[in-house]
Order: structure tokens, then sequence, then C-alpha cells
């Protein structure tokens, strides 16, 4: 069960973690929301606003429509249940709140589902991007769109295997979803590196890379970073471009590495002047982690004036700037936030070795952002899928 392995390396993680600090503004375990400011007079900076859960869990993934309408998903470890279930929680505008999966995902048998991205068209039209490991193990995962239209769920099987990291809702009939293939491929087999929604069906679609993330500026303005050709570790790295057909792979600079063997993923967002690129490595080496930006017949690297074990999440702040996530120890999720613009680093306040982002969203229409997050509260014994939030 990959998925599994996943959450168990990240347990141990936070187990490593548990001697950090406790954040000043957490909420206590079990649901429990927080004051829009975080504490009593505070400005609307960066604040952990709910844990989703009160046994083991983590957020994986989040994206918004709007101020009135976001949504996570990941996965959570039900301790009455055999298996881990899927956990999906919506934004209404005033509260976080869990929504019950399809039955067949939702952890009640021996089979295990974890949602591995969100995309969303408003409150009533989501997709969810789900990975199950069945009992006993097969080959590889299965993977499956779960699409919620209104208060009904239909599910649609992907190509197994397919690991969805990203993806966008543009219309009922336009969705793409992004990512990497898990578990033994068969090299003979079609290379499916991506999926479309064309209304009826999700159709594979074979890109330059294998996606580790991708932007969506618009239906025909799509950026992805990933690795060239076949996705093992001595492909190159590359950003490539789609306006309706897909453009030559840009490769990030020979300074990366010359096969960026060495990295294990990268985020990607777009802005007016070219799209920005954060590239995470394995552990402990050099460069650890780069910060890059696509003028569009350059690449520029930008110095980062503090250690870090890597880079990523990052999201546009609405200004021209970043957030980006920071690791402050090896194989470390994100534990620490800076914003960086027009040359100038700032850390954000809100920083805690018990929090890991996951993934950072901006708000349409606002400079507000949220983030999903797994974390260790104080007192508490295991890891608790978080929800974060930047902004009023």
């Amino acid at each position: 069960m990959a998925r599994l392995k996943v959450l168990v390396l990240l347990a141990g993680t936070m187990v490593a973690l548990g001697a950090g600090m406790p954040l000043a503004t957490a909420a206590p375990a079990g649901g429990t929301s927080l004051p829009p400011g975080g504490q009593a007079g505070a400005s609307p900076g960066w604040r952990l606003v709910k844990y989703l859960r009160a046994c083991e869990s983590a957020a994986l993934s989040v994206t918004a429509t709007g101020s009135r309408d976001a949504w996570t998903t990941g996965q959570a470890f039900l301790f009455q249940c055999d298996g881990p279930g899927l956990l999906i929680a919506h934004w209404d505008g005033r509260t976080w709140r869990e929504l019950p999966p399809p039955k067949e995902f939702a952890g009640l048998s021996r089979d295990s589902s974890s949602g591995t991205a969100v995309a969303a068209r408003s409150a009533s039209y989501s997709w969810t991007f789900v990975n199950r490991a069945t009992a006993p193990p097969a080959e590889r995962e299965q993977s499956f769109a779960l699409l919620r239209s209104g208060h009904r769920w239909r599910a649609f099987r992907l190509a197994d295997g397919l690991r969805v990291n990203s993806a966008r809702v543009f219309s009922h009939s336009d969705a793409w979803a992004f990512g990497t293939f898990i578990g033994p491929i068969n090299a003979a087999g079609p290379r499916v590196y991506a999926e479309h929604f064309n209304g009826r069906n999700w159709r594979p679609v074979t890109a330059p890379v294998t996606a580790f993330d991708a932007a969506f500026p618009g239906p025909r303005n799509i950026w992805v970073v990933g690795r060239v050709r076949q996705p093992t570790p001595r492909s190159p790295i590359a950003l490539v471009h789609w306006t309706g057909r897909w453009q030559k792979p840009i490769l990030l600079p020979a300074s990366i590495g010359p096969t960026a063997a060495h990295i294990w993923t990268a985020w990607v967002v777009p802005s007016a002047h070219g799209p920005w690129v954060a590239v995470r490595d394995w552990c402990c080496r050099e460069p650890a982690a780069a910060l890059l930006h696509w003028t569009g017949s350059r690449w520029q690297i930008i110095k980062v004036p503090f250690p870090t074990f890597g880079l990523g999440p990052l999201v546009r702040d609405g200004h021209g700037g970043l957030w980006i996530g920071s690791a402050t120890c090896p194989g470390c999720d994100a534990n620490t936030i800076y914003h960086y613009s027009a040359g100038t680093w700032s850390k954000a306040p809100l920083n805690s070795s018990r929090l890991n982002l996951t993934a950072m969203r901006l708000i349409p229409g606002t400079d507000s952002v949220w983030a999903s997050a797994f974390g260790l509260p104080h007192g508490h014994g295991g890891f608790i899928g978080a929800v974060l939030k930047y902004g009023p």
C-alpha cells in the first residue's frame, strides 16, 4: 500500500519533530476553529484555522473558487476501521465541514484510500482525485476521479498507478489532471502523463513530462514542471507550456544538475512576467533548493538568503510576490513560510516545526491564501490534517 507507506513515513517525520515548540495559535485537536485573527488583536496574517480530525490524518491538497468556497482532501486513519479512509472537507465561508465520501473509499474495509488532489468549479461541482490500495495488494494502486455534483458522488476510473497531484476545472466539459506513476511501470504499455475530461469521460493525454506540478492560467495556457519522457531518476527536469498544443520543453538550468537526479519534486505558479518554479532536493545535497523564474527567454536563479533543506509549495500573493514554504530539517515537508517580492525576502510570523505544509492556493480575486498541512498538536500523540490561512 504505497500511500500507507507514505503516511507512515510522515508519521515518523512528525515524531522526529515532536520536540519542536507548539504553535502559539494552535487549536485543540478534534476540529476546533480559531477566531479570524488567530489571537486577539492580531492582524490577519498566517494562522492555523482548523485541525480536521481527532485521529491521525493528513491534508494533502487544497483549492478555492472564492472566499466562500474552498476544498481540501487527504487521508484519515480511523482507529475503528481496518484501513485508512478518504478525507474530504469543504469551506462554506464560515466553517470547514468534513463530507462523507462514497462508502467504497471511506476506509470501511481493508482497502485504503487517499485523496491526492482536489479541483472545483463551485461549491456544488468539484473533483477529488483518489488512490486506493486494495487488500490483497494489487500490482498498482487503483486511481479514481470522484465528481461531486450537488450532493451526489460519481466515480470515474483513471489509469491505474496514476497519482494526480495537480488539477483544474475550467468548465463542466473541460478539466485537466496531471501526475506521476507509482508502482511497477510496463515500459511497453501506453505512456499516460495526464488526463483530460471532456464532459463525458476522462481521456489519457501524452505530455512531454511526467508532472510534479501544474499551473493553470487558462484552458490554453497551462504550465507543467516534471521529468522529461520516462519518469526515471536520470531524466532531466523541464518546464513545458500547453497553448492548445505542447511547446518545446524548457530544461531547468544546468547549475541545478545535468540530470537533476537529486530533485525530489518541484512546484510552478504563473505570473504576468513568466512562471516561477521552486525545486526541492531529496536531502542534504547542493543546491538543496532553488527558486527559478522563466522570463520567456532565459532562467533567473533567485538567491535564497536563509538555510533551507527544500523549497515549496509556493503560491502567488496577489500583488506580484510569492509565499514559499521552506523545510528546516532534512527530509521534512515545508514547516516555515517566507515571502518574496522584488528581491526582498521576509519570514512569516507563523512558523512551527510542528506543522508541515503540503499545498497552498490563492483565493481568486483576493490576496488571501489557503494552505493544507498536517501537524502534531501539543499534547497529541499523532499527526492531524490541518488548514491554514493568510488574510481575512
